[in-house]
């Protein structure tokens, strides 16, 4: 009884060891689970945050689109007045039309509603509404609360803008409520895991929008909870894991929404905890359970083993100590052997104690295999849940690594890849105390250098996994033995990662001591390395779906749907900045009639050269697509003018392959393409590419005609454009130019005090042409260059004359292009006039005007060149002033005389109070800079009065002469010139 006691006592201590030993294994799933939860927690409130943002964003969207379609109504004469007829009908199709409008009206001063775009059951007043009070009291645009229209019963958010009479009376108040509920759709279009919800509670928080149990919750107020709590004491936005308002546990995200004062309303998103932690529970069950499989098949062996393996030699030792217990004591290991009783006793003792201590031994190794399985379980358990949330390789490379030396106890671990030329290897990713061996490492795939020979090398020539067990003894690592000695590596084994079949790295894993890998954890790595090949693959699967999702293909050019959506960004850029922008449709001629012979191949081969040439001759910034077949779609963006259009277009097309050889045939292309501008021929995405499509097709290479305007009156400007760039070629040899001048008065005393040289060309062929017409195509042109130095020299002989005949105290102003004020040698050009026409350095006598926009294109290189020609004896006066974008630092920089104040702002001095500010404020400027001032396009004697009273000193304009020849000028001095 005793002897079957003690069996049964020593086998439960061999099943409790094994057991202890696997305690190690669940605790470090279990953290992992804790781990995984943790991750899965911020995941969901990173992803209610993200929507919440969204919404939010959308929504401030909505009000900014607001506030632009109230800032144009109040323009609108039927919806400014009152009065005016036909606003029911106007506002009622724009509701129509606008799925963002809930309802638009307008509101007399005392509050009555006198027009609505949803009809009005009787007469409604809503002077007490909050967003009619603020844009009364602040005669601004003004925000209301967040609540359901009285008028539509939808939950809206109402926006106001007034509108005032020029005398600034109160005419109406124009509102517009904007239907909330969109905020639904953004809620099915986000895909919402289930049970999540999006909340929008007003500052009286009351319930808006909701997209769960909307009739049971919106209109009413929120019920107390520790989500209302919460987001009573957040400043503006967060995030909470509590119960919401149903009493469901959520991690919610919430964004304040933009409204008129500190307790606007909020959008709330709330992910269930349960749909956060499923994925996470679901990788902690599975687990525990090949945990638990591994525990059972390891206590079966443990218990069937021991009968054989060890109670039975244990009951042999019990025989032997029973002998020695009934007097034999000698019988001791070491004892002669013999045949004699006692020796016979002895050897069995020696032969049972040498197999208890093999036994021993034995167990020991068991042991650490156990262990060496929980720690490589540990790593493939690591790798799979940052396949679940990691989707970018690098990062995903990093964690892979990172998991190796943490969890599975290397000393290094790093991936590399291959490079674009298959011969040397890059390291992207590692982790470990043993990093700086890999700073240094170099690996190549030529097997006759030693940089070939080692295992990383191997298993990217031959797709399977290699391993050295001994670095210190290894000839294949002789040429990294060094430093694998000062990074106390011993051994390393290197695991091929692949894509789609193909290696593209290796996984490198490297032990402190040499004998770490054998076979069984070898298969692991495999597996390892395996798992995180798969990993790459779905990474590189997604961001392939997502690039052919919006390309072509083919020739890698975005499709159809970037394209549209590039050029509704496009069209909001140049709605912003006031500048232009062009579609251009172009098209094959007859192409595929010319590639049919030749097959598919052919076809391919014609479209990706196309394609090629098309983004290698289009601008930085432009968009260039395939839209279907052989079309091409191109966006022209950021066009200053409507002329530049043909130009860039103009070049393209002339620089475009007419023949490509395929094999031994040659394929020839015509092209026709058909362009239409924004804003022009259409505000939106689909009228500008129909019109530039319908340009195509009117568009005939046979007669010459590749390129055709949608908008006939561009083609005819176009046109015209370059008849008068030929004729100007002719301008100064025909000898067709003038200069007029416009006298510069004192605005007390009306005396002449200056002219300015006003550029005039009556051509042969085109008869007189206008500034605004021929200045443009000089510029572009380069032909400012040498007419501008005919006025320039041109004004000084005429200054010289009037200066001879005793005209004094006159100074004549000339403008200077910017194309002249940066050409190369103008300083020494400007200086051999002033030589050749004998003005000298007197700084009466000359000015020279530069605009405002071209002085602050290149601030740095104009203060040197105007500082010079000051030197030499000429004024500088900045002309246009108040229409650039200057300083009051770079101004103060430049070296200028005087400011000539716009004629745009002097037009509307007695109607805009702007127009008045902007005059002041510059004649203030002037004054504080010890500038002088002079007003350009004075028309009538109330803005000379008005100019007076500001304080300006000298003005210009038809008020007092138009520009007249030198002839017709000498006549509006008192005296005739060379009297004395």
């Amino acid at each position: 009884m005793d002897s079957l006691l003690s069996f049964s006592t020593l086998r439960s201590r061999l099943l409790l060891l094994v057991a202890l030993a696997l305690l190690p294994a669940a605790a470090a799933i279990v953290d992992a689970g804790f781990e995984q939860r943790r991750l899965a927690t911020a995941d969901a409130r990173e992803n209610a945050k993200r929507l919440a943002r969204l919404a939010a964003k959308d929504h401030a969207q909505l009000i900014n689109e607001g506030r632009q379609l109230l800032g144009t109504l109040v323009q609108v004469p039927q919806v400014r007045d009152v009065n005016a007829g036909g606003c029911k009908d106007f506002l009622s199709h724009l509701v129509a039309q606008d799925e963002r409008l809930a309802n638009i009206g307008v509101i007399r001063p005392d509050g009555e509603v006198v027009c609505s775009g949803v009809p009005l059951k009787g007469g409604l007043n809503v002077a007490d509404r909050s967003y009619f009070q603020r844009a009364v009291q602040t005669r601004q645009f003004a925000i209301g609360d967040y609540q359901i229209g009285r008028i539509t019963k939808l939950p809206v958010i109402v926006l106001a803008q007034p509108a005032y009479s020029a005398q600034g009376r109160l005419q109406s108040v124009v509102f517009a409520s904007l239907n909330l509920s969109r905020l639904n759709r953004f809620a099915a279009q986000a895909a919402l895991p289930p049970g999540a919800t999006l909340t929008v509670l007003d500052r009286n928080h009351t319930i808006v929008i909701r997209n769960l149990d909307a009739e049971q919750w919106v209109g009413k107020p929120a019920p107390e909870s520790a989500l209302l709590r919460k987001l009573h004491d957040a400043e503006s936005d967060g995030t909470a894991a509590v119960p919401g308002f149903d009493d469901v546990a959520r991690l919610y995200a919430f964004e304040r929404l933009e409204g008129h004062s500190g307790d606007d309303a909020h959008i709330i998103v709330g992910i269930p905890t349960e749909t956060a932690y499923a994925v996470a529970d679901r990788i902690l069950v599975r687990n525990l359970a090949v945990l638990m499989v591994v525990s059972v098949l390891m206590l079966g062996v443990t218990w069937a083993g021991s009968e054989v393996l060890i109670l039975k030699k244990s009951r042999m030792l019990m025989a032997a100590a029973q002998r020695l217990a009934a007097g034999d004591l000698a019988a001791r290991t070491g004892i002669g052997r013999g045949r004699d009783e006692i020796s016979r006793v002895g050897a069995t003792f020696d032969a049972m104690a040498a197999s208890l201590e093999s036994r021993e031994r034995e167990s020991t190794q068991h042991l650490q295999r156990i262990a060496q399985l929980n720690r490589v379980y540990s790593m493939l358990s690591g790798i799979n849940g940052a396949i679940l949330r990691i989707r970018e390789r690098d990062a995903l490379l990093k964690e892979a690594c990172r998991i190796a030396v943490e969890l599975g106890r290397f000393r290094l671990a790093w991936v590399g890849v291959l490079e674009a030329d298959g011969q040397t290897v890059r390291p992207l990713a590692m982790a470990g105390p043993a990093k700086e061996y890999v700073d240094e490492i170099r690996i190549s795939l030529d097997l006759d250098r030693p940089e070939g020979r080692g295992p990383t090398a191997a298993a990217l020539r031959t797709g399977r996994h290699f391993v050295c067990n001994d670095i210190e003894n290894d000839p294949s690592m002789a040429a990294w033995r060094e430093k694998a000695r000062a990074a106390g590596l011993g051994a390393s084994a290197a695991f091929p990662l692949r894509m789609e079949g193909r290696v593209i790295g290796t996984l490198n894993l490297y032990a402190d001591e040499p004998g770490f890998f054998d076979d069984q954890e070898i298969r692991l790595l495999e597996e390892l390395a395996a798992d995180t090949s798969l990993g790459l693959e779905y990474i590189d699967k997604e961001r392939r779906l997502d690039y052919l999702a919006y390309h072509d293909p083919l020739t890698g050019l975005p499709n159809a749907s970037l394209f549209a959506d590039r050029l509704g960004q496009s069209m909001a850029r140049a709605r912003h900045h006031k500048r232009y922008h062009a579609v251009l449709v172009l098209d094959i001629e007859g192409f595929r009639r010319s590639v049919d012979a030749l097959g598919r191949h052919a076809n391919d081969l014609v479209l990706q050269r196309v394609a090629r040439y098309l983004v290698e001759n289009v601008r930085e910034g432009d968009t260039v697509a395939r839209l279907e077949g052989d079309e091409f779609g191109i966006i022209l963006a950021d066009i200053a003018r409507l002329e530049d259009v043909e130009l860039v277009a103009d070049k393209l097309i002339d620089g475009f392959p007419r023949a490509v050889t395929v094999g031994d045939d040659e394929i020839f292309l015509r092209v026709r393409a058909g362009i239409a501008i924004h804003p022009n021929d259409g505000d939106d995405t689909d009228t500008l590419l129909k019109g530039a499509r319908l340009a195509l097709h009117a568009s005939r290479p046979e007669t010459g005609g590749t390129l055709a305007f949608y908008a006939p009156a561009l083609n005819a400007a176009a046109q015209e454009r370059r008849r008068v760039e030929q004729a100007l070629h002719h301008a100064i040899e025909r000898q067709e130019l003038r200069l007029h001048y416009q006298p510069v008065v004192n605005v007390e005393t009306r005396a002449i005090v200056g002219l300015e040289a006003l550029l005039r060309w009556h051509s042969r062929d085109l008869g007189q042409v206008s500034p605004a017409a021929f200045i443009p195509v000089a510029e572009e042109t380069g032909l400012i260059v040498p007419i501008g130095e005919w006025v320039l020299e041109s004004a000084c002989r005429q200054a010289v004359r009037w200066r001879a005949a005793g005209l004094r105290g006159v100074r004549i102003a000339v403008n200077v292009s910017v194309k002249q004020l940066h050409q190369p040698g103008f300083l020494g050009r400007v200086a051999a006039i002033r030589e050749a026409t004998g003005i000298g350095d007197d700084p009466s006598i000359l000015a020279l005007e530069v605009t405002e926009s071209a002085l602050m294109d290149s601030v740095q290189a104009s203060v040197a060149v105007l500082d010079a020609l000051r030197k030499q004896g000429a004024a500088i006066y900045v002309d246009d002033f108040g229409t650039g974008y200057s300083s009051l630092g770079y101004l103060q920089k430049l070296p200028v005389d005087t400011l000539k104040i716009d004629q745009g702002f002097v037009r509307n001095l007695e109607t805009d109070p702007d127009s008045a500010s902007i005059v002041k404020t510059v004649i203030a400027l002037a004054r504080g800079l010890e500038l002088n001032v002079i007003a350009e396009g004075v028309e009538t004697e109330g803005q000379l009065a008005m100019l007076r009273e500001l304080g300006c000193s000298a003005a210009q304009g038809y008020l007092f002469s138009k520009p007249q020849p030198a002839e017709a000028i000498e006549k509006l001095f008192p005296k005739p010139l060379g009297s004395t």
